[in-house]
Protein backbone atom coordinates (compact mmCIF):
# COMPACT_ATOMS: atom_id res chain seq x y z
CA UNK A 1 0.00 0.00 0.00
CA UNK A 2 1.30 3.56 -1.25
CA UNK A 3 0.29 5.85 1.21
CA UNK A 4 -0.36 9.44 -0.80
CA UNK A 5 2.36 12.63 -0.12
CA UNK A 6 2.24 14.63 2.99
CA UNK A 7 0.22 17.62 2.26
CA UNK A 8 1.22 20.27 4.57
CA UNK A 9 -1.88 22.58 4.13
CA UNK A 10 -4.18 19.44 5.82
CA UNK A 11 -2.00 19.64 9.01
CA UNK A 12 1.34 21.21 9.78
CA UNK A 13 2.94 22.36 13.47
CA UNK A 14 5.10 24.63 14.10
CA UNK A 15 7.28 24.46 17.01
CA UNK A 16 9.69 26.29 19.45
CA UNK A 17 11.47 26.35 22.57
CA UNK A 18 12.76 28.76 25.20
CA UNK A 19 14.96 27.61 28.07
CA UNK A 20 12.28 28.36 30.19
CA UNK A 21 9.50 25.97 27.81
CA UNK A 22 7.69 24.74 25.10
CA UNK A 23 5.44 26.33 22.35
CA UNK A 24 3.76 24.31 19.53
CA UNK A 25 0.97 25.49 17.00
CA UNK A 26 -1.34 23.23 15.07
CA UNK A 27 -2.73 24.58 11.90
CA UNK A 28 -5.47 22.81 10.02
CA UNK A 29 -5.42 24.10 6.02
CA UNK A 30 -3.66 27.27 7.08
CA UNK A 31 -5.67 28.21 10.34
CA UNK A 32 -4.69 27.65 14.18
CA UNK A 33 -6.37 24.40 15.35
CA UNK A 34 -4.48 24.01 18.55
CA UNK A 35 -1.76 25.11 20.68
CA UNK A 36 0.48 23.95 23.78
CA UNK A 37 1.85 25.56 25.63
CA UNK A 38 4.38 24.50 28.63
CA UNK A 39 6.97 25.39 31.41
CA UNK A 40 10.20 22.99 31.93
CA UNK A 41 9.64 21.09 35.32
CA UNK A 42 12.66 20.10 36.70
CA UNK A 43 12.56 16.41 36.51
CA UNK A 44 11.89 17.02 32.67
CA UNK A 45 15.02 18.66 32.39
CA UNK A 46 16.88 16.24 34.30
CA UNK A 47 15.41 12.91 32.36
CA UNK A 48 17.04 14.53 29.50
CA UNK A 49 20.00 16.00 31.18
CA UNK A 50 19.33 19.70 30.69
CA UNK A 51 18.96 22.34 32.69
CA UNK A 52 16.39 25.59 32.76
CA UNK A 53 17.47 28.54 31.98
CA UNK A 54 20.90 27.46 30.79
CA UNK A 55 21.67 28.09 27.26
CA UNK A 56 23.47 24.91 26.69
CA UNK A 57 20.61 23.58 26.92
CA UNK A 58 19.04 25.27 24.06
CA UNK A 59 19.01 22.88 21.20
CA UNK A 60 17.93 19.53 23.95
CA UNK A 61 15.12 21.48 24.71
CA UNK A 62 14.34 22.53 21.15
CA UNK A 63 14.63 18.86 20.28
CA UNK A 64 11.82 18.21 23.44
CA UNK A 65 9.74 20.13 22.42
CA UNK A 66 9.56 18.43 18.75
CA UNK A 67 9.15 15.26 20.65
CA UNK A 68 6.16 16.94 22.08
CA UNK A 69 4.40 18.01 19.13
CA UNK A 70 4.91 14.30 17.66
CA UNK A 71 3.34 13.04 21.20
CA UNK A 72 0.39 15.39 20.86
CA UNK A 73 -0.85 15.28 17.18
CA UNK A 74 1.07 12.49 15.38
CA UNK A 75 -1.06 9.32 16.25
CA UNK A 76 -4.14 12.07 14.63
CA UNK A 77 -2.37 12.21 11.19
CA UNK A 78 -0.70 8.78 11.45
CA UNK A 79 -3.12 8.04 8.04
CA UNK A 80 -1.98 11.42 5.94
CA UNK A 81 0.77 12.50 8.09
CA UNK A 82 1.63 16.07 8.65
CA UNK A 83 4.62 18.60 8.75
CA UNK A 84 6.81 19.39 11.33
CA UNK A 85 7.99 23.10 11.02
CA UNK A 86 10.63 24.69 13.27
CA UNK A 87 13.45 27.10 13.16
CA UNK A 88 16.48 24.81 14.67
CA UNK A 89 17.99 23.07 11.76
CA UNK A 90 19.62 20.41 14.43
CA UNK A 91 16.28 19.43 16.57
CA UNK A 92 14.76 18.79 12.55
CA UNK A 93 17.96 16.83 12.09
CA UNK A 94 17.59 14.71 14.81
CA UNK A 95 13.65 14.04 13.72
CA UNK A 96 15.05 12.90 10.45
CA UNK A 97 18.08 10.85 10.95
CA UNK A 98 17.40 9.53 14.57
CA UNK A 99 20.54 10.11 15.93
CA UNK A 100 22.90 12.32 18.19
CA UNK A 101 24.70 12.35 21.80
CA UNK A 102 24.04 12.05 24.79
CA UNK A 103 20.48 13.91 25.45
CA UNK A 104 19.64 13.62 22.03
CA UNK A 105 19.80 10.14 21.35
CA UNK A 106 17.48 9.31 24.03
CA UNK A 107 15.03 11.81 22.44
CA UNK A 108 15.88 10.17 19.14
CA UNK A 109 15.22 6.78 20.10
CA UNK A 110 11.97 7.25 21.56
CA UNK A 111 10.80 9.45 18.36
CA UNK A 112 12.28 6.33 16.22
CA UNK A 113 10.20 3.61 18.25
CA UNK A 114 7.28 5.43 18.37
CA UNK A 115 7.18 6.28 14.59
CA UNK A 116 7.62 2.67 14.08
CA UNK A 117 5.13 1.39 16.98
CA UNK A 118 2.49 4.04 16.39
CA UNK A 119 2.86 4.54 12.18
CA UNK A 120 3.62 8.09 12.57
CA UNK A 121 3.99 9.95 8.98
CA UNK A 122 5.72 13.43 9.24
CA UNK A 123 7.70 15.90 7.30
CA UNK A 124 10.38 18.45 8.94
CA UNK A 125 11.15 21.69 7.21
CA UNK A 126 12.91 24.39 8.23
CA UNK A 127 11.14 28.47 8.70
CA UNK A 128 12.92 31.20 9.09
CA UNK A 129 11.99 32.98 12.94
CA UNK A 130 10.26 35.45 12.10
CA UNK A 131 7.47 33.08 10.29
CA UNK A 132 7.88 30.76 13.56
CA UNK A 133 6.39 33.51 15.85
CA UNK A 134 3.49 32.00 17.77
CA UNK A 135 5.13 28.85 18.75
CA UNK A 136 8.38 30.89 19.78
CA UNK A 137 5.91 33.55 21.70
CA UNK A 138 4.18 30.33 23.74
CA UNK A 139 7.64 29.29 24.56
CA UNK A 140 8.72 32.33 26.09
CA UNK A 141 5.47 32.76 27.90
CA UNK A 142 7.41 30.66 31.05
CA UNK A 143 10.66 32.64 31.07
CA UNK A 144 10.71 34.71 33.77
CA UNK A 145 9.21 38.36 33.97
CA UNK A 146 12.14 40.69 32.98
CA UNK A 147 14.16 37.88 30.56
CA UNK A 148 12.50 37.40 27.41
CA UNK A 149 9.09 36.94 28.67
CA UNK A 150 5.98 37.87 26.34
CA UNK A 151 2.89 37.77 25.98
CA UNK A 152 0.16 35.18 24.79
CA UNK A 153 0.42 35.39 21.12
CA UNK A 154 -2.91 36.35 19.56
CA UNK A 155 -2.47 34.08 17.00
CA UNK A 156 -3.17 30.98 19.74
CA UNK A 157 -5.87 32.86 21.10
CA UNK A 158 -7.77 32.05 17.63
CA UNK A 159 -6.90 28.03 18.25
CA UNK A 160 -9.91 25.89 19.35
CA UNK A 161 -8.30 24.03 21.50
CA UNK A 162 -5.57 23.85 24.06
CA UNK A 163 -3.78 20.76 24.80
CA UNK A 164 -2.00 19.22 27.76
CA UNK A 165 1.46 17.52 27.62
CA UNK A 166 1.41 13.96 29.31
CA UNK A 167 3.11 13.25 32.61
CA UNK A 168 6.53 12.55 32.43
CA UNK A 169 5.96 8.56 33.21
CA UNK A 170 4.51 8.03 29.48
CA UNK A 171 7.44 9.79 27.72
CA UNK A 172 10.02 7.33 27.75
CA UNK A 173 8.15 4.02 26.69
CA UNK A 174 11.28 3.08 24.46
CA UNK A 175 13.57 3.21 26.99
CA UNK A 176 11.96 1.06 29.72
Amino acid sequence: MTLPPIDPQKGSVFFDASLWGAGVVLLISGCPAEFLEHRWTPPEAASVGATIGTPASQTVFEHLALYLALRTWADKFAQVGFAILGDNVASLGFAVNFKGRKSHSQISREIAWRRVRRSWRYAVAHVPSEQNSPADALSRTCAPTGSEHQSFPEEALRAAAWRRVPDLDHWWLATR
